[in-house]
Order: C-alpha cells, then sequence, then structure tokens
C-alpha cells in the first residue's frame, strides 16, 4: 500500500544558544539571536510511494508548497511558497529541498500545498483580526510575508489564528470530473524547544490531502449487461477547515504503547495495514479519527455528492466462475461526518431496459470520514438483487480485503 499523495519533510534543526545568556537575567537585557549567524534548517520534501499497487489520480499532484514557520514570540520565521506550475510533480519525481535560519523558540510549522484550488473561503471569527485581503487564499497567505513579520512580531499570532480558522466548501466535483484541477493539502505541527536542541533532530512531517477518497467496484452475475448511473451520496458536509480541528490534535491512540502526533498516526496506520490480514480486526484495534470538527453545522452545509456523473457499463457473466469485475475511481469527497450517509444509483438491465433505483441505502462505515481515509464500496449484482458492502482504509489503498463471494452450490 501506497500513500502516493503523501509527502514527507524531512526537518533538520541545529541550534546554538547564546552562551552569554544568563537564565535570571531580565528580558530586556538578554542578548538577541542573530538569524543570519544561526545554523540552517534544512527540509528536503519527497514523494512517500512506496508501493505499485497504490491507485492515485493524477489530481493528487503537487503544483504548490508552501510552509510558514510561526515561533512561540509570535515572529513569522519563514513564509515561503514553491511553485510547479508549468509541469506540477507527481510522486515518482517531486523532491524539492528549502532552508531558513531559525531561532530556537518553539515552533508552530504550517504546510500548505496547492493553495491555488481553494476559491472562495472565509474565517470561523474575524472580530478580533485586523482587515485582511480576501480575494484569493494566495494573497492572504502572501500578506503575513518575514519582513511584515519584523516590524510587529505580534503578527505571527494574528497569523496562526487566520491558518486555524481559514475554511472553504470543498467542491471536489471538478476533479472526479478530470478536470486539471489539484487536491489541496495542509498539515500543522508544534514543535517544542526541546525538541530544537544542540545535537540537532530530524522530523518526518506528513502532508495531508484535504479530502477523503471512494472508488466502487461491481462483481455482476447477471446474464444481462448492465448500466450504472446517477451515482449520488446523501448527508455529506461540504465545509471543511484547511487545517484539521481535532478534539485532540497534538496526540492520538497509541502505538505500542507511545502516544504520537496524529499526522504521525495516520502513516502508522497506512504501514500497519499493509501487513493487516484482516482490516475489520485493524480498524477495531486502531480505529479512525472521529472526534474532530467541522466549520459549520447548519443545513447549507449538508449536500448530495455526485462522485461520479459518468454512466458506467458492467458486462454480464461469461460464465458462473467467471462474473464481470469492472472498478471505477478514484473519486473525491470531502471531509465530512454524518449520522446516515446515503448512497443512491441507478442500475438498467441493458436488454430489458428495466431499471431499479437504489436510493436511501445507509453506509454505516462512513459514518465518520476524517481527511485522509479511502472508502471502497463493493457491490455485487445479481439477477433480482443486489448486495453492498464498504470498508474504510488508508489513503491510496487499492486491494479490497475480505467480502469474497462465495459461489451458491
Amino acid at each position: 500500500m501506497n500513500l502516493k499523495s503523501t509527502y514527507t519533510i524531512f526537518l533538520t534543526l541545529l541550534m546554538a544558544f547564546v552562551a552569554s545568556c544568563s537564565d535570571n537575567a531580565p528580558e530586556s537585557e538578554r542578548p538577541q539571536e542573530n538569524l543570519e549567524e544561526l545554523p540552517q534548517a534544512s527540509f528536503r520534501v519527497n514523494a512517500l510511494g512506496v508501493s505499485s499497487a497504490a491507485q492515485s489520480g493524477p489530481q493528487e499532484c503537487i503544483k504548490s508548497l508552501r510552509v510558514i514557520i510561526i515561533n512561540s514570540d509570535g515572529l513569522i520565521e519563514a513564509n515561503e511558497k514553491t511553485e510547479w506550475s508549468s509541469s506540477p510533480k507527481g510522486a515518482a519525481t517531486f523532491s524539492h529541498i528549502f532552508s531558513k535560519s531559525l531561532n530556537s523558540k518553539s515552533k508552530d510549522l504550517y504546510l500548505i500545498a496547492n493553495e491555488e484550488s481553494i476559491g472562495d473561503f472565509s474565517l470561523t471569527d474575524s472580530e478580533d483580526l485586523p482587515s485582511l485581503p480576501s480575494s484569493s487564499l494566495s494573497d492572504l497567505l502572501d500578506y503575513f510575508r518575514k519582513e511584515t513579520a519584523a516590524e510587529n512580531s505580534g503578527m505571527g499570532d494574528v497569523f496562526g489564528k487566520v491558518l486555524n480558522r481559514i475554511y472553504f466548501e470543498n467542491d471536489l466535483s471538478n476533479l472526479s470530473a478530470g478536470n486539471m484541477i489539484y487536491l489541496p493539502y495542509s498539515a500543522h505541527y508544534k514543535l517544542e524547544a526541546n525538541d530544537l536542541g544542540l545535537s540537532g533532530l530530524t522530523h518526518p512531517l506528513y502532508l495531508v490531502p484535504v479530502a477523503s477518497k471512494i472508488d466502487f467496484s461491481f462483481v455482476s452475475y447477471r446474464s444481462h449487461d448492465t448500466r450504472i448511473e446517477d451515482v449520488s451520496l446523501n448527508n455529506a458536509n461540504v465545509h471543511n477547515y484547511l487545517n484539521a480541528q481535532l478534539a485532540n490534535d497534538e496526540t492520538l491512540k497509541p502505538f505500542n504503547d507511545k502516544m504520537i502526533w496524529w499526522i504521525d498516526w495516520l502513516q502508522e496506520c497506512a504501514k500497519n495495514s499493509e501487513t493487516a490480514e484482516d482490516i475489520e480486526d485493524f480498524n477495531e484495534k486502531w480505529g479512525w479519527i472521529q472526534h474532530y470538527s467541522l466549520p459549520l453545522s447548519n443545513d447549507a452545509s449538508v449536500k448530495s455528492l455526485k462522485p461520479s456523473s459518468e454512466v458506467w457499463k458492467i458486462d454480464r457473466m461469461a460464465d458462473k466462475n467467471n462474473p464481470d469485475r469492472k472498478s471505477f475511481g478514484p473519486f473525491y469527497i470531502p471531509e465530512s461526518k454524518s449520522s446516515s450517509y446515503e448512497l443512491n444509483f441507478e442500475v438498467t438491465d441493458l436488454a430489458t431496459n428495466e431499471t431499479t433505483f437504489l436510493e436511501g441505502y445507509e453506509i454505516d462505515t462512513m459514518m465518520s470520514l476524517f481527511r485522509a481515509t479511502h472508502v471502497k464500496i463493493f457491490i455485487e449484482l445479481y439477477e433480482k438483487a443486489m448486495d453492498i458492502y464498504s470498508e474504510v482504509v488508508p489513503w491510496n489503498e487499492k486491494v479490497f480485503i475480505g467480502y469474497v463471494q462465495e459461489d451458491d452450490d
């Protein structure tokens, strides 16, 4: 299994404290660190891709990457954007090095990729913020330059609030339709001062897609060809935060009795699922993130999504031991949660033109779709009936685990 669309950023930090700084001296009398004299922090960005079996659409490429670093004094130490507009980088070729001199304060580190894919955006609360650009997300993020913050060290505090309040209507239908609009990614890490020691540390960081992914797999036991169309999902929340808002966003369920950062937890899920013999046992043991916030909870934020507008043709069964198998996807849907997702589609027998409408089929496993989850819907078609199964697996898992149809005697 491959987290092809997730990107690993290795942060090497070598910090030196001023030897003459006395712990008991007043703040105003302590020597100030000169960023030009500090060692540089180096970021190496590579595609994670570890398995040729991963299923990844071209919309998961990286067109731009922004690295933002804000220290505990409210100073913006970095706000740098790199673009590959003419040739977005796929998982196999993506590699980028970013270096910056940083001081020894604790940091908030934000990563944003493909910010151009986000159209209109809003802030959950702006009463305590100054007047800010709103024409585009890039204009807003560019407003907080390091030079601006140097004149007012508190500008970083404002920037941090903005980054954690940005939300937008995550319309991913254009991605599913095959248009070259690239999936947005983000990540937010807190780096404590004791992580930035004299010896230097290497921190693996992961960009997380601001979406879930869904695909469909059909097995037909019918004697006639079949057409599938008008596929939709009801009760999906379509507004997402740019940066994930978890109830406890620093640590999550332990792996090997060690509490870890939630983004690392996602990576551990991906790694451990590669060797899982039973995905249901794996999910029960490790669970999925459910305690997170969405920016809006009113009726206007809930919509019916059409993962695909295509018409799918499923061939008739050639013989009992050789049913037609077709897969469609991946398609992209917003991070969302609902008490009852409902699946709808039409099934038409192409020999008789008889149409069956599946409406309001509740999918229990989709009650909590945190970003970077991958929904697998498996549908078995019989002459006068159908069976539907679903499972949620780590991002980019390709192979269905379980739900093997037993032939009737």
